[in-house]
């Protein structure tokens, strides 16, 4: 039975139930046993946790009675350790209580106060590198190292976007910098092996070339050196052009030379003394000379010298004072050393008339070229010197075709920007390509 006078207590025991003799008799209700309190053993000290018994508990309110160990009408008893439990409560820390547990001193973890992990350099590298390493992939050949530098970004911006460091809006930049640059290196590649490969074609199919062509490639120990090139012992001041022909039996016909307001030019006719020999590859060097004999300017032109065909030497100089010259030498030399050739086995090279069609603007200069070779001829250079009614040299023009069949014809057309006049002659020469 309850007390009246005391309060229910939640945490209290119920009485036990009876339990019944073995004749069947119930027997009488056991009495709940007051718990000894708890004493400390003689002669040692008190444990730190222990409380004089007088001591009311620390967390009780005051005025408060406290209970004994929680069944109904028990003693009055003070808390004797630390965290015992209120009455009607439960202790301290145990279950329904609450209070908080310590905060910890760096706060929670992921929470809002834990600090972003490293700084901004990782992806301001990135973004650097992944910008010069852009630009690199531009440019052909320079590739070679842009492309390394641009995959060394991405993957710098891959990783700080990983570790979410600082600076997470550099390092996406990055990554989309740096992407588009690898797709540039890659498209920038490719077109700089293309032109590798260009220039290697290019260069076996001139190295074939001069393989199949030696005679224009011959090496020759005094190829462009004009210096001193006139004629040792030319007379001072003269009037005339002097002429110097190799043992080689061909004759300097007909020369000349003239000036616009760009270039002087000059021209010199070559005919084979031989009616059965055809020279090839002369070289024809012209020395414009002032009145003390001294060279003002040298060139040289390479020609071709058939029974049938006179040749024409022609050299223009750049920036030269014409009043300046006072003689033009011209020297013919079998400069490669070619031995002559039947005129029979090589053939002829002429050229037929020239008609000129003029309109507001230009004239085009137009002919037919026959080859008695009997082997086709490429690259047949044309040359026509244009005089006027007295014979005056005013102008030179030229032009090729590209084919020219053996024993057949072809025809050409050269456009002039001449002021041409009405009664114009044109002298027209044929060099024989190869």
């Amino acid at each position: 039975m309850s007390d009246s006078n005391q309060p229910h207590d939640p945490s209290a025991q119920p009485p036990m139930p009876p339990v019944p003799h073995e004749d069947g008799q119930p027997a009488e209700p056991a009495v709940p046993q007051e718990p000894a309190a708890p004493t400390a053993p003689q002669g040692e000290p008190v444990p730190p946790y222990a409380q004089p018994a007088e001591s009311a508990s620390p967390y009780a309110q005051p005025g408060a009675e406290q209970s004994g160990y929680g069944y109904p009408g028990g003693p009055q008893q003070s808390s004797s350790y630390p965290g015992a439990a209120p009455e009607g409560g439960a202790p301290y820390g145990g279950p329904g209580s609450h209070v908080p547990p310590p905060a910890s001193p760096y706060g929670s973890a992921g929470g809002a106060g834990a600090p972003k992990q490293g700084g901004k350099g990782l992806a301001v590298t990135a973004l650097v590198l992944a910008i010069i390493g852009t630009i690199l992939c531009f440019i052909p050949f320079a590739v070679f190292l842009g492309i390394v530098v641009v995959i060394v970004a991405l993957i710098l911006s891959i990783v700080a976007l990983v570790k979410k460091a600082n600076g997470r809006g550099l390092s996406i930049a990055a990554l989309i910098v740096s992407g588009v640059g690898t797709l540039v290196g890659i498209g920038m590649l490719i077109l700089t092996f293309t032109i590798i490969a260009f220039v290697g074609t290019a260069a076996d199919d001139l190295d074939g070339f001069i393989e199949d062509n030696p005679e224009i490639f011959e090496e020759d120990p005094d190829f462009g050196d004009f210096e001193g090139g006139a004629e040792d012992g030319a007379a001072d001041g003269a009037t005339e052009a002097e002429t110097t022909v190799a043992d080689i039996d061909v004759d300097v016909t007909d020369q000349a030379f003239w000036s616009d307001d760009t270039f002087t030019y000059v021209t010199a006719v070559v005919e084979s003394g031989s009616a059965d020999l055809v020279f090839q590859d002369l070289e024809v060097t012209i020395d414009l000379l002032d009145a003390s004999g001294d060279v003002i300017d040298s060139s040289y032109d390479l020609i071709t010298v058939m029974p049938d065909s006179p040749a024409l030497a022609t050299s223009s100089f750049l920036d030269v004072d014409a009043d300046a010259i006072d003689d033009v030498a011209v020297n013919v030399t079998d400069a490669y050393g070619r031995e002559p050739v039947s005129a029979a086995e090589f053939g002829a090279i002429t050229v037929g008339d020239i008609e000129a069609e003029a309109d507001d603007y230009s004239t085009t200069l137009s002919g037919e070229v026959t080859s008695t070779s009997p082997v086709e001829r490429n690259y047949v250079e044309i040359d026509v010197i244009v005089r006027d009614a007295d014979g005056t040299p005013i102008g030179l023009e030229w032009g090729t075709v590209d084919v020219l069949p053996a024993d057949g014809t072809a025809e050409f057309t050269i456009d002039s920007y001449l002021e041409m006049p009405k009664d114009a002659v044109f002298e027209a020469y044929a060099q024989s390509g190869y």
